[in-house]
């Protein structure tokens, strides 16, 4: 009877000691406060305080540490928040320009979804991939089209950003395209609509569910903003030639759906107008 008390208080001993090493342990893992400096320089990035940046900097804050709750670097803050100074001044003192939050995004997805054109081309010439993000379909230019940054969009466009590398959560041309015009929310997606076409990123590209874009466009061709979106495609040169699954050109399909929706006149005389002789 001793033996086995003295055995049951020796497991009820080490399982304290296991269990308090456990809790110095939990401890000592738990993330730190950031020094007062790092801060300092995020606040001073965020607000294009070059002399805060010096000074904080100068009182040894972490050039490329990151936030406690988002792990955003000083870089990121001043690209999200549009301070090319601040993005400038940093880059110069050593920041990395491929740093990535604890969401996996650098400075030039910041910079997209914030709109920031000149700071977008600043980060692209120092070779920062302009589709970074792709594998996860999470790439600056789907940001910028989710925030709604049709200048952003062309930018990145222009510097090569592949539009079939877009998420989901924006998708390709022709379901912006049915989206907006599904939605009639023309007076806020047309700007982006227009920035793709106007950069000839996906004219031509199909979906499954949508088509080419020009289809798209016939699929709610009763939309006031349809003949606009028809407008803009033709100019950009897509394709009329493109056929329906039952065989139909661009026009053919315009005079078929006219006939069931009158809605469709000023879409289909659009098309005719431009498009019949292509």
């Amino acid at each position: 009877m001793r033996r086995t008390d003295e055995l049951l208080k020796g497991l009820l001993v080490c399982t304290i000691v296991v269990a308090g090493a456990g809790s110095i342990l939990a401890r000592e893992q738990l993330p730190s406060n950031p020094p007062e400096s790092l801060e300092r320089l995020l606040q001073a990035a965020r607000l294009g305080d070059m002399a805060g940046i010096k000074t904080a900097l100068s009182a040894g804050a972490p050039i490329d540490g990151g936030d406690p709750r988002w792990g955003e670097t000083a870089l990121i803050r001043a690209a999200a928040f549009g301070q090319r100074e601040s993005v400038r001044a940093l880059l110069a003192a050593g920041a990395n320009p491929s740093a990535e939050s604890a969401g996996k995004r650098n400075a030039l997805h910041a910079a997209a979804e914030g709109g920031n054109t000149d700071i977008i081309r600043d980060l692209l010439a120092l070779g920062i991939p302009v589709d970074a993000g792709a594998d996860r379909f999470d790439t600056p230019l789907t940001l910028a089209c989710v925030a709604r940054q049709p200048a952003a969009i062309e930018a990145l466009v222009a510097a090569g950003a592949q539009h079939d590398a877009m998420g989901s959560d924006c998708g390709g041309l022709p379901r912006l395209i049915s989206s907006m015009l599904a939605n009639q929310q023309g007076e806020r997606d047309l700007p982006t609509v227009r920035a793709f076409i106007r950069a000839s990123a996906g004219l031509n590209a199909t979906d499954r569910g949508s088509g080419a874009p020009i289809l798209s466009v016939l699929d709610y061709c009763h939309q006031p903003d349809a003949p606009e979106v028809a407008r803009l495609l033709m100019e950009a040169g897509v394709d009329m030639q493109v056929k329906t699954r039952e065989g139909l050109t661009v026009v053919e399909e315009a005079r078929r759906r006219l006939k069931g929706e009158p809605r469709c006149a000023a879409t289909v005389a659009a098309i005719e107008r431009r498009g019949g002789t292509r």
